[in-house]
């Protein structure tokens, strides 16, 4: 699971990350997926960006923070805005995901699945081991993979 820490929201200033946005690039890393370009524009004339990005094989992921708690892409004005840029980075030939909060944190095994499949299919060639792995034990070496946790519980050194 991801860390219980994680809430979705920017924490306040602009371009600051969400430790739900970190728990995503980590879990990212632990299955050896290439690393994305973070808040990659992507149109030429809009300030369009998207939370991450693989730009050589045309891939996003925005992660979708305060769906349950009103939360700005949820709000009626910024989710028309969040449609017009998403209906145009399709029309440039990106191809992306959604996740939001709960999606993240209740299956992040899944989600990081759902990009290498996104991302295969984009020509994109994946080293990627610990996405072979069985549900239970992909979720294992996630949690495992964060210093002093396994399976969510506290552990000590030596």
């Amino acid at each position: 699971m991801l860390s219980d820490m994680s809430r979705g929201e920017r924490g306040g200033k602009k371009g600051q990350r969400s430790s739900l946005e970190e728990d995503f690039l980590f879990a990212l890393r632990v299955f050896g997926l290439p690393a994305p370009v973070r808040e990659h524009r992507f149109h030429p004339k809009r300030r369009w960006q998207f939370d991450f990005a693989w730009p050589e094989a045309k891939v996003y992921v925005e992660i979708e923070g305060g769906t349950f708690s009103g939360g700005r892409h949820v709000r009626p004005l910024a989710y028309s805005r969040d449609c017009e840029k998403y209906n145009h980075a399709t029309l440039a030939g990106w191809a992306g995901l959604r996740f939001t909060t709960d999606m993240l944190r209740g299956d992040p095994v899944g989600c990081v699945r759902l990009v290498a499949e996104l991302l295969t299919s984009r020509g994109v060639e994946l080293e990627a081991p610990g996405l072979d792995f069985p549900e239970d034990l992909a979720e294992l070496a996630l949690s495992c993979a964060r210093p002093g946790k396994c399976a969510g519980k506290e552990t000590r050194k030596g």
